[in-house]
């Protein structure tokens, strides 16, 4: 089991596989026989399994690893679990590091420790593995085996959420929306919560509406600009441009200066709509004139450039 960071703030438990870690089952039981038969081609692949894995392969010792601790198609057997575990993850499978940690962090099939839990959770993290940023995050928020540091928390947390992973999304738009360990702001906040729920988290979306409708229409119009802006650079969720042009232009309608000059880029390059130079010059205007510097500077440098 792990720690999740729920709506009301407290870390609740929850099951290994919203980390991410779940394994798909490489067979399926075959049918009780009354008599003894040749083994099923179900049998084989797990033999084939073990073979591998006892050959060094780290993906089959991190795939048997997860059978024992969830007992699937073998009996649950956790001590089995983490001695597959700590095979794979000594030879750096970032999955089998982190689960190894979990092992540690609840005690089970090893001696509960949360040092080794953090030792072997960061070796993964430092790969850049997003569930094990979202974990390391959730351990230097409660303080376990290390100082607790919720400005260090929500930094694991973003770089998890910048990776696509909906639980450690949700979790910074609750450190936004609170004001811990990250600057208040329900803009972005807003914006975390539309990612976690694309992302999966289906009770990101309550937040999210809530927030929508208690926010000024200056803070919803800056909350869309950065939904567009995740959709623009592919940061949490999947790069679409001609997504990212619909919230821009909610955003630029709401009069969000940066909204306007993005949508103006987005028109100036034919990024997401049909190219239209025109169109761009306006939306830039407009951003120049919501006092936007950037748009500003592009609008003096074309009037010196036409001057010249």
């Amino acid at each position: 089991m792990m720690w999740r960071l729920g709506a009301t703030g407290v870390f609740r438990r929850i099951d290994r596989c919203l980390l991410g870690l779940a394994v798909v089952l490489l067979f399926v039981p075959g049918p009780v026989a009354a008599v003894p038969k040749k083994p099923s081609a179900a049998d084989r692949t797990l033999a084939e399994l073990r073979q591998a894995a006892e050959y060094g392969d780290a993906t089959a010792q991190f795939r048997l690893g997860v059978m024992y601790d969830d007992g699937q198609s073998v009996a649950e057997d956790a001590a089995a679990a983490v001695a597959w575990y700590r095979q794979a993850a000594m030879q750096g499978h970032a999955g089998a590091q982190t689960r190894l940690g979990v092992m540690y962090l609840d005690g089970e099939g090893v001696s509960q420790s949360d040092a080794e839990a953090v030792a072997w959770i960061r070796l993964a993290a430092r790969q850049g593995f997003g569930p094990a940023e979202y974990a390391l995050g959730v351990l230097y928020y409660n303080g376990n085996g290390v100082t607790a540091d919720v400005v260090e928390a929500v930094a694991w947390f973003r770089r998890a959420a910048e990776r696509g992973n909906g639980v450690a999304q949700e979790a910074l738009a609750n450190a936004y929306v609170r004001g811990r360990g990250a600057p208040r702001s329900l803009s972005r906040a807003y914006a975390w919560y539309h990612a976690a729920f694309v992302n999966g988290q289906v009770g990101a979306r309550s937040p999210k509406d809530a927030l929508g409708k208690s926010m000024t229409p200056g803070e919803l119009a800056e909350a869309r600009f950065h939904v567009g802006a995740f959709y623009d650079n592919g940061l949490g969720v999947g790069k679409g441009p001609a997504e990212a042009v619909v919230w821009y232009r909610e955003a630029a309608e709401g009069t969000n200066a940066d909204a306007q000059l993005a949508l103006g880029v987005k028109y100036a390059y034919g990024e997401g709509v049909i190219k239209d130079a025109a169109e761009a010059a306006v939306w830039f205007r407009k951003a120049a004139e919501g006092d936007q510097p950037i748009a500003q500077f592009n609008l003096v440098s074309r009037h010196i450039s036409n001057v010249g």
